[in-house]
């Protein structure tokens, strides 16, 4: 017969996705027809039945349309994998699976890396479905708390906030459950988070992500996801506060932070909580707090202290536990315990099987310490199956003990008698996790018999417990922890070597940092070696730790080189790779020389050779080397898995900047916008962010300077609430160029200025130098000529120190402006020519077309009409079809020149046509300068 536990998580999953899907309308959409199908599908719901292979296709469809997991195909997968093991029913196959969607299949399961594994190249990394939210313990009958359920009540209903305190084993947490019980209908809604010893805020906001994201309100876990993937660093914890904040703003969750007093003294998860808190008033969010003393970010909130039950209500909490007791025995027992909810519990236990209560309590009232008593008794009436159960449940609390680990690390075939036992003892508490049910203990239980196990006894169940994490799929970290814990040091770090990003979450990185710190090179051979310095630099990436990074990859080339064998030159091409992405915004030029050397030696391996050349592509993009961009990044992109979305994602966004630079506007919009689906569709905000900026420079080169400078704003937002500086600077730059064309000074001022320091804070030179240009045209606009040459002598600094050929046309040009302005005209003459030489040189058309305009303008103060016409239409042609704006400017040149060789109509005619696009466009200080033109006399 099937397992009717596991597969009764189809009816739970059923109810807590579509809670309107009755059974009658489920089976109805399976095709069971007659009056018995709603009993059939209960049958298969739950264990007692087995459907058809006919029925196996229908199914498929109620999964992955009806029950919407098309949004979540690794949830899919497992629940199929149940059904392979409980029906009977065939694996589905990948041409299957193609046959009824194009979602990108999850990858399977995969294990351990071995050290003939350590060189496997870049991993696709699809962004994994969030976990099912951790629910609130089960609130056995409450007794002898009626009275403080109801205050705890009152207090969320009034202040939205009920803060429960009270000592170890005053049973705070089953208040706090009962109360969510009593208040909330759906427990989807509520987030329950028991903080334990060693917790950092990382860990509580890493839940609230996957809790948002299970609710559909993915947006902070895939940017999380996308970190963990790329390596990246996470933003402070106040920038993802903030975002969490954000998220949670307007929605009716009632947030449960139980056990605050294992991290009372973490800053960080106090300030978390005290914003949430702030949130509070006038909104549908509700938030419960546990702790043994009122935490300091509540002191404004009056805490219900627990205490212990009354004398009354003794009797009828050892009934409930199965324990009858003489009056005269209770009266004691109550003294001896003052009613602790967990002393009690624990006596409970020990009473129900000693041969005689009074002695026990006899004994409990002569002991010194009544918590060390109690559980000493408890232990010794257990059997030794138990008493490994308990030892494992403890020593598996890094993480939720399942079945299946409690199994594996005690070497116990079916534990479940053993565990329902202990459950019903009170000496365990599950809880479901997703499709497994997870046990734990109360933390004065738990420590008890981590104290007891022998050190071998914890190495032996550990070693077991990591083999068992080893050949589980996103368990690796889990594996390494355990190996740690049984003393096998470099077991535990052959577990993270490879390429950890697809695994490690930023919010992990401190753990696999501490694992891997104390690493000593003469313990691997060189393969291994190479493999753990790359991790550690992945992990001090992560941290923020860049020059340590670049020495751990710099150890790991040092080490294989020499050796031509296939895994140590992937090795040594990934250690070039993961470097140059260091330099990538410092300095191209740099970046681009590491992405060539890793080409050199990678080219052997599919993914490892698409991510480079998307790199190069990227290099040379920021480089003005546009051809060879191009070439680079179709290269990439003709290579990339399917799997590798993110990355095509970004060659595409690329792409699109690089056709609009040549002045390609159709192609620029064609892969923009293609671009900007994709990163909809893998939920990437920030890359979406950066492709609607993409979106805004184009929209405004070609025209709509609104709609553009409204994108601006857009991105400016997202960055807030991303946490994004980087993001935010380059928005806040494009939208101060774009307010130098509309005449708008001072906000392009404020804007420019707030976006330089931002750029210098996070290294970002690529995007300082086109910041200092654009100051340098403000001042050059306001006629404010030294403060211009000044700002431009620093640009031009940076553009040599960067190796920024392209934007030397630029600044060549604003040179020759300067020059112009001062009176200069021959000097004026030296930089426009070079400006339009330089722009030629490297096929800059649009560059050429405002460098030759520059030109003519010179050419007019030098009274040489013929070569200034010449040149203005030379200028004219390469800017009409491709952006107004600067066209319209060209008008405004060729009319003055049209103007100074007598012919006033043709001059006036230009005049009106570059009046009529500063119009459309909102040019306002240029359309002025044209009516003062145009009221000139003839």
């Amino acid at each position: 017969m099937p397992d009717a536990r596991r597969l009764r998580y189809l009816a739970q999953m059923r109810k807590e996705i579509s809670p309107r899907l009755t059974q009658a309308r489920a089976a109805a959409l399976l095709g069971l027809e007659g009056r018995q199908s709603r009993q059939t599908l209960g049958l298969w719901e739950n264990g007692e039945a087995v459907p058809a292979t006919r029925h196996r296709r229908r199914f498929i469809g109620y999964l992955w349309d009806v029950l919407g997991l098309r949004r979540a195909p690794a949830e899919f997968e497992r629940v199929w994998a149940i059904l392979v093991e409980e029906w009977r029913w065939d694996p589905i196959t990948d041409a299957e699976w193609r046959s009824f969607t194009g979602v990108i299949r999850p990858a399977a399961p995969g294990h351990a890396q071995a050290p003939g594994d350590l060189a496997s190249g870049l991993a696709a990394a699809p962004i994994p479905v969030p976990p099912p939210p951790a629910q609130p313990p089960f609130a056995r009958m409450l007794i002898g708390r009626s009275e403080e359920l109801q205050v705890a009540g009152a207090q969320l209903a009034v202040e939205q906030c009920a803060v429960i305190t009270g000592m170890a084993g005053a049973g705070k947490s089953a208040l706090a459950a009962a109360l969510v019980q009593a208040i909330v209908p759906q427990p989807r809604a509520v987030f329950w988070h028991t903080f334990r010893h060693g917790q950092d805020v990382h860990t509580l906001l890493w839940q609230l992500a996957a809790f948002l994201a299970w609710h559909g309100r993915d947006e902070l876990w895939t940017q999380l996801q996308h970190a963990r993937i790329a390596g990246e660093q996470l933003p402070p914890v106040e920038t993802l506060a903030g975002y969490v904040l954000h998220l949670l703003q307007g929605e009716p969750y009632l947030l449960c932070l139980d056990d605050l007093h294992c991290v009372a003294a973490d800053a960080q998860i106090a300030y978390v909580a005290e914003q949430l808190m702030r949130l509070l008033p006038g909104s549908p969010l509700r938030l419960i707090c546990t702790a043994r003393h009122t935490p300091t970010f509540a002191r404004a909130w009056h805490a219900l202290s627990l205490r212990g039950l009354s004398a009354r209500h003794v009797p009828e909490f050892l009934l409930e536990r199965g324990l009858v007791l003489p009056p005269d025995q209770v009266a004691q027992l109550h003294y001896l315990t003052g009613g602790n909810i967990q002393f009690l519990t624990l006596a409970a236990h020990a009473l129900g099987r000693a041969r005689e209560p009074g002695e026990l309590l006899d004994n409990l009232a002569a002991c010194e310490n009544v918590e060390s008593y109690l559980l000493a008794e408890v232990d010794e009436r257990l059997t030794e199956e138990e008493r490994s159960v308990m030892v494992a449940v403890a020593l598996l609390s890094d993480d939720p003990a399942t079945r299946d680990a409690i199994e594996a690390a005690v070497a116990l075939k079916a534990p479940g008698r053993v565990l329902r036992r202990l459950q019903n003892g009170h000496l365990l508490a599950s809880e479901r996790a997703g499709t497994e049910r997870t046990y734990r203990q109360h933390p004065l239980v738990e420590q008890f018999y981590r104290e007891m196990a022998s050190s071998r006894v914890r190495r032996d169940l550990h070693r077991r417990a990591a083999r068992h994490y080893a050949g589980r799929r996103g368990q690796r970290l889990l594996a390494a922890l355990h190996y740690r814990h049984a003393g096998e040091a470099k077991q535990a770090v052959l577990q993270l070597v490879g390429d950890p990003s697809p695994f490690i979450s930023p919010a992990e990185a401190p753990k696999v940092d501490a694992l891997l710190a104390d690493c000593e090179r003469a313990d691997y051979a060189p393969l291994e070696w190479a493999a753990v310095a790359i991790a550690r630099g992945q992990v001090a990436a992560m941290l923020g730790r860049r020059e340590q990074a670049m020495e751990r990859y710099a150890d790991a080339m040092e080490t294989v080189d020499g050796d031509q064998g296939d895994p140590a030159r992937l090795l040594w091409a990934r250690a070039c790779r993961l470097t140059g992405e260091l330099w990538e915004l410092e300095d191209p030029q740099q970046a681009l020389g590491w992405y060539q050397r890793a080409l050199a030696e990678g080219d052997r391996n599919p993914h490892e050779f698409a991510a480079l050349q998307i790199r190069i592509g990227t290099v040379r993009m920021y480089l003005a080397q546009y051809e060879e961009a191009i070439q680079a990044l179709r290269l990439g992109l003709s290579r990339l898995s399917p799997a590798l979305a993110y990355l095509r994602c970004s060659a595409l966004k690329n792409l699109g900047a690089v056709y609009m630079n040549l002045g390609r506007m159709a192609d620029a919009f064609e892969y923009t916008w293609e671009a900007l689906d994709l990163s909809q569709q893998l939920g990437d905000d920030l890359e979406r962010a950066n492709i609607i900026m993409n979106l805004g420079i184009l929209t405004y080169v070609t025209g709509d300077w609104q709609g553009a400078m409204a994108r601006f704003e857009e991105v400016i937002r997202m960055a807030g609430e991303l946490g994004n500086e980087p993001l935010l600077a380059s928005a806040e730059f494009n939208l101060g160029a774009a307010c130098i064309n509309t005449g708008d000074h001072d906000r392009a001022h404020e804007l420019l200025y707030a976006s330089l320091p931002l750029a210098r804070h996070h290294g970002l030179r690529l995007l300082e130098l086109p910041i200092l240009f654009r100051i340098a045209e403000l001042k050059i606009r306001m006629g404010e000529w030294t403060e211009a040459a000044e700002t431009l002598s620093v640009a031009h600094s940076l553009a040599v120190e960067l190796d920024a050929s392209g934007a030397l046309i630029s600044i060549e040009r604003a040179r020759a402006e300067i020059a112009l302005g001062m009176d200069d005209a021959y000097a004026a003459l030296e930089f426009a020519c070079q400006s339009v030489a330089r722009a030629g040189k490297l096929d800059e058309q649009m560059e050429r077309g405002e460098s030759l305009r520059v030109l003519a303008q010179v050419r007019l103060q030098l009274k040489q009409l013929p070569q200034a016409l010449e040149t203005c239409l030379q200028s004219l042609e390469i800017l009409e079809d491709h952006d107004p704006y600067e066209s319209a400017r060209t008008r405004m040149v060729l009319a003055q020149i049209m103007l100074a060789s007598g012919e006033p109509d043709y001059g006036r005619a230009h005049l009106r046509a570059a009046a009529e696009l500063f119009a459309r466009l909102g040019a306002e200080r240029d359309l002025a300068q044209v009516h003062r033109l145009d009221s000139d006399p003839a």
